[in-house]
């Protein structure tokens, strides 16, 4: 596509003699990576490519009858960003974004901004630290797996996995929202419940509807809070898993204390906290290397990004 308007093609990041012989196949102008030498600079790179053509005009000629790829980046692209999917990649090993569709940038709440280099956290949340519902903290030694994060607004149902990204180790994640699924089956769980009797509840369920059986590092944030004072309740989705029969991954705390608050009462305990998303109302609390986000209560308005209240 690029050679029928007259525009030269460069591959970089080359890395097996298959990639190689496939771009030339294709007739690729410039070839560069690993294969070939050491990672250069950008000035060397520069001067590396307008002295060493892989394929040659004449070369080009000749295989004038090759099928060329008709791709189009920029239709690509609108394709991705209006796939109806959440699409983000960042560096596993210091969270740093290298990609983040349209639909993931109008989640973050400032789709204006540049995600390049943001950490995750940062952009998408506004947190000063890593959150706990990671899709990373569920893949255990596995490569690749679906997941479903629940982030107390929202629940995503994703296929994550690791991969490579311009040379370096990536984390691919991409899914769907399924909140209104999942709150649809919480609500059929919750009538089927009120229907049957404790000998056939699911194994989490206990024989009424207000009683779940919260862990004891949980119920201890909340008997804390509630010594100083304070309503606390956990929250969101472990409260559906509970009532599903699912044990959750995490447990959310919210409560009537506002952050400062919350960090004094946990520090009078002996608990450390961190401030993970502040401006959101929320405080992690760490109680034996387990972490709790605990979040103030907030009255529901206006959601002008589908995500963030106003």
């Amino acid at each position: 596509m690029c050679h029928r308007i007259d525009m030269k093609t460069v591959a970089e990041g080359v890395e097996t003699r298959a990639q190689l012989d496939f771009l030339r196949a294709q007739g690729c102008d410039y070839i560069q990576g690993y294969y070939f030498a050491e990672p250069m600079a950008e000035g060397v790179f520069l001067d590396y490519v307008a002295t060493h053509a892989v394929c040659s005009e004449q070369d080009r000629e000749e295989q004038g009858n090759v099928v060329q790829l008709d791709v189009d980046l920029f239709n690509l692209v609108d394709l991705i960003d209006h796939s109806g999917q959440f699409i983000q990649v960042c560096h596993p090993e210091d969270y740093t974004m290298v990609f983040a569709n349209e639909l993931t940038r109008m989640v973050s709440g400032h789709p204006e901004l540049p995600y390049q280099g943001k950490r995750c956290y940062e952009y998408m949340l506004g947190a000063d630290g890593l959150c706990g519902y990671c899709p990373m903290n569920q893949m255990g030694d596995e490569a690749e797996k679906t997941v479903e994060v629940d982030d107390g607004d929202h629940v995503f149902q994703l296929k994550a996995r690791y991969a490579t990204w311009n040379g370096r180790s990536a984390f691919a994640e991409y899914g769907r929202d399924v909140t209104d699924i999942e709150r649809l089956a919480g609500l059929v769980a919750f009538r089927r419940l009120c229907h049957i009797g404790a000998a056939d509840a699911p194994a989490r369920y206990n024989g009424t509807m207000n009683e779940i059986e919260v862990p004891h590092k949980a119920q201890h944030i909340i008997d804390l809070l509630e010594a100083a004072g304070f309503e606390a309740f956990v929250v969101g989705g472990c409260v559906r898993d509970a009532i599903m029969g699912r044990t959750p991954n995490d447990w959310d705390i919210t409560t009537s204390a506002r952050p400062a608050q919350i960090e004094q009462v946990m520090a009078d305990a002996g608990l450390t906290t961190l401030a993970t998303g502040v401006k959101y109302g929320t405080v992690t609390v760490r109680v034996e290397h387990e972490s709790f986000e605990t979040t103030t209560f907030r009255a529901d308005g206006p959601y002008s990004d589908g995500r963030h209240p106003n």
